[in-house]
């Protein structure tokens, strides 16, 4: 019989501050784990023989009783067969597949220059938004090969194509640098993936992509998959995998890590993650 845990108090949880995982009691597994001063909660459970790892966000943003609640839903699906990490991606793919056929951009902003054109002073004005959109609004998937270095694994995305305006580093897998070594070359084509009149890929080639091949999901939820199963499966450092999607961190340590950019432990990351998505390619010999 599994060792009965005594349920912690709020006012027992706010001052856990120890690094490690602290079981609180209230649901079996749960935990508020101390890391690097940040607090996560954490669901430990078994499902047919398999050990998982559920976070279930950050302390004080969820409170105790919050944690707890949703520990023992969690625990419910488990209960009834269903892996509650497979029950909460799929929710989230389904609210992020409605909102994105709602209404995409690009047509929504094209109707919208419609009803306004007639309006506006000046002809050119309609062609400024349009302009201004497709530059500035509209998403691009706009990888070109002189960014591309296969013979190190990396690819240099330029400032002037970041939000942040500092070039950022991808650190290529072994599945990437095979795919890039199989894409031909055009003659005088950049891109790597080019469309069919040769310029970049909007993001809604990829959503008709994944719409024809009857996939309930949209682009941008492979960012969002890649978090979840970065943050629920893996012990990678948080500021290392925040750096694998490019986003901001602490500005306490932001400075320090931009200058290394943490590249070695973002490409043992990346490997990681190539070798669960895509695990066809064999590892190479040690």
């Amino acid at each position: 019989m599994p060792k009965r845990i005594l349920e912690m108090t709020a006012l027992e949880v706010m001052r856990l501050r120890v690094e490690g995982s602290h079981a609180v009691g209230g649901a079996t597994g749960l935990n508020l784990r101390v890391e690097g001063g940040t607090r996560m909660w954490v669901l430990r459970y078994v499902l047919r023989g398999s050990r998982r790892r559920m976070s279930l966000g950050g302390y004080p943003g969820v409170s105790l009783s919050g944690a707890r609640e949703a520990a023992r839903t969690a625990l419910g699906l488990r209960d009834a067969g269903i892996d509650p990490l497979v029950a909460r991606a799929n929710k989230r793919e389904a609210e992020r597949l409605a909102v994105a056929q709602r209404l995409e951009f690009d047509k929504a902003a094209e109707e919208f220059i419609r009803e306004h054109e007639t309006t506006w002073r000046n002809l050119k004005h309609a062609q400024q938004w349009r302009n201004t959109l497709a530059t500035y609004a509209s998403p691009k998937f706009g990888k070109v090969w002189d960014e591309v270095d296969i013979e190190t694994a990396l690819w240099r995305v330029p400032a002037n194509r970041m939000k942040s305006k500092k070039e950022h580093r991808v650190p290529l897998s072994r599945q990437a640098v095979a795919l890039l070594k199989a894409q031909p070359r055009i003659e005088l084509v950049d891109h790597v993936f080019p469309s069919n009149r040769m310029g970049a890929l909007s993001d809604m080639a990829l959503t008709t992509l994944m719409r024809r091949h009857k996939m309930q999901a949209v682009p941008h939820g492979f960012r969002s998959t890649f978090r979840d199963w970065a943050g629920e499966t893996t012990h990678h450092p948080r500021d290392a995998v925040e750096l694998c999607l490019a986003h901001a961190i602490d500005t306490k340590t932001e400075a320090a890590y931009r200058r290394a950019d943490m590249l070695e432990k973002r490409a043992a990351i990346m490997q990681e993650w190539a070798d669960y998505a895509a695990p066809a390619l064999p590892s190479p010999a040690p």
